[in-house]
């Protein structure tokens, strides 16, 4: 039986240490919150949180890829903040909000965030008041701590900035050009399948039309940008190409080089695809 507890907790200790926030945690704090904490494995489509529950946890992701949404009141459509993969802490934000006292009239369900896998997830999952209880007391994970949420507000600085200057592909080319490194990580296959998301659900997060996604997908279908399957799973086919599409002309300029078509070929030679 203690073979078995000091394996499960061994396992959650690795999955915090993946994370940036946690790699120097001290092996205390470490310990404690792998006591206090869960592995869970969330299937695409759903939330981590339940509804209502929103800001009691705070998540390391393993696997996956999870969506941020924020929801304004009287608006059915979520919108896209931030995306989770693996290594990534999320919940911060909601539970910092959530230990605030809410007005008594604030009954809005929709009101608020929740995080929502785009792709089959495992994640540990702690009590947020255990996660900032131990931070609190060590001023390096203290530190740590603002420096992530320092990171979420200038990543949050640049959505809403390609949000006002960027044009609607190449905001779509950036949302996939993410889920698709946040998805391959280190794996080297040119090709990456980033699971089935609804293209509804894809214009809701980025507050553009359905007709759009559809049309902009059918363009990098038939360019071999992309390639979905019978089972509605999207298979990108050109990581880096879709990288260029998300950046300004100036950006690819700073960052294109004169070989860079070598890099496809040679990742096609090395996994045989021909």
């Amino acid at each position: 039986m203690n073979r078995a507890s000091d394996a499960d907790a061994d396992f959650k200790i690795r999955i915090l240490k993946s994370a940036p926030l946690f790699a120097e945690a001290p092996a205390d704090d470490l310990q404690e919150l792998a006591r206090v904490g869960r592995v869970a494995a969330i299937q695409r489509g759903k939330s981590l949180a339940k509804r209502g529950q929103e800001g009691q946890e705070i998540y390391v992701v393993q696997s996956g890829v999870g969506a941020e949404l924020h929801h304004e009141p009287g608006d059915e459509r979520p919108i896209l903040i931030m995306l989770h993969g693996p290594g990534s802490v999320a919940g911060l934000v909601s539970a910092l909000i959530a230990t605030k006292d809410k007005p008594q009239d604030d009954d809005d369900e929709t009101h608020g965030r929740r995080i929502e896998a785009l792709s089959n997830m495992s994640i540990f999952a702690a009590p947020a008041a255990d996660v900032f209880r131990v931070c609190r007391r060590n001023p390096d994970l203290s530190a740590r701590l603002s420096m992530v949420l320092a990171e979420r507000h200038d990543d949050l600085a640049r959505t809403y900035a390609q949000s006002t200057h960027y044009s609607l592909e190449m905001r779509l080319a950036s949302f996939f050009a993410r889920v698709t490194a946040l998805s391959a990580q280190n794996d080297w296959n040119p090709v990456t399948n980033v699971g089935r998301i609804s293209q509804s659900a894809i214009a809701g997060m980025l507050g553009v039309s359905r007709e759009h996604v559809n049309r902009t997908l059918a363009m990098w279908e038939r360019s071999g940008l992309i390639f979905q399957n019978k089972k509605g799973e999207i298979l990108v086919q050109n990581a880096k190409r879709l990288a260029q599409l998300s950046a300004t002309s100036a950006d690819r300029a700073a960052t294109e080089k004169a070989d860079d078509w070598l890099w496809e070929l040679d990742a096609h030679l090395d996994r045989g695809i021909h």
